[in-house]
């Protein structure tokens, strides 16, 4: 039997969409209206698969270390300080396109608070008076890097900027205790007689995933950590001085810890490295020429 074709089989067949489920397209909507009033952050997100993703209702904007851009967009319209935190993006965005790209928009979305404070803190560079090389290796034979690089008095530094944000597993580590954590060398156990903090969990955390293998006279320059720990208080807190379990190798010149809200900044030089006190000085007064000079400008 031979089979007949119509000229209709050329023709293109329609086929049936199914309809997006509400919440995913409520979720879009809401987005698209946040996103329409910052025009370069819409920019170097827009299309991104993992920004339009629904998420789980309701959101409680209580826990600044769950949150994600798509959360700050969702409650934007509730919640001043995170409209202040978009907007000072937006702002920073429009002036320096080295961040106008797209792929620090789907970093941005994938770890939001990390991404804002490395924009935050080259805006202080800048107001500092510096043009920060970006993304430095650590040393010459090295793939690994770190945020900026910047040159003062003749010197070049290094500087790794981070937020001392957990994930939600070590998170319930620290709050309800799990394998290791009871370790005496490391954890908050009871056998521990040693003093403890978060900050040199972090501090170790960011030595390693930087440094880790690197032959520590081969570091290209003295290296500052900047702690940014805004959305980990009371978590991580300042002192006079660093918890005595921060131990720091020779090659970290020392600690920047600072807080935006509080407008509270110190540096905490390394004792083993034997930095000049006018160094110390620099850096201590480093973000709070910042915030002075943006209290100026808005009068």
């Amino acid at each position: 039997m031979t089979e007949t074709r119509s000229d209709k089989d050329d023709e293109p067949v329609e086929t049936m969409t199914a309809p997006l489920p509400i919440d995913v397209m409520l979720h879009r909507l809401r987005m698209t209206r946040a996103l329409n009033e910052f025009p370069n952050l819409e920019k170097i997100v827009e299309g991104n698969k993992d920004l339009m993703r629904p998420i789980a209702p309701p959101v409680v904007p209580t826990d600044d270390r769950r949150f994600t851009l798509s959360d700050l967009l969702y409650v934007v319209d509730e919640l001043l300080p995170w409209y202040h935190m978009l907007h000072n993006l937006e702002t920073w965005l429009e002036k320096y396109e080295s961040f106008r790209t797209r792929p620090f928009g789907k970093r941005l979305i994938s770890d939001f608070f990390a991404r804002y404070v490395e924009i935050e803190f080259y805006h202080y560079l800048r107001v500092n008076g510096f043009t920060p090389g970006l993304n430095p290796k650590v040393a010459a034979n090295e793939r690994k890097n770190v945020d900026f690089e910047i040159q003062h008095n003749g010197r070049d530094y290094l500087i790794e900027v981070f937020v001392p944000i957990h994930s939600q597993e070590l998170e319930a580590e620290f709050e309800a205790g799990s394998a290791g954590f009871f370790d005496p060398e490391r954890g908050i156990g009871p056998k521990n007689q040693k003093q403890y903090s978060r900050l040199a969990v972090h501090l170790a955390r960011e030595i390693k995933h930087h440094f880790d293998g690197v032959d520590p006279s081969a570091v290209a320059a003295p290296v500052v950590l900047a702690m940014n720990f805004t959305y980990a208080y009371p978590e991580v807190m300042m002192g006079e001085s660093l918890p005595s379990d921060v131990v720091l190798p020779q090659y970290i010149a020392g600690i920047l810890l600072y807080d935006t809200r509080r407008k509270q900044a110190n540096f905490y030089p390394n004792p083993v490295a034997r930095i000049q006190a006018e160094i110390i000085e620099f850096f201590s007064e480093l973000i709070p020429r910042a915030w002075k000079q943006a209290e100026t400008e808005h009068g």
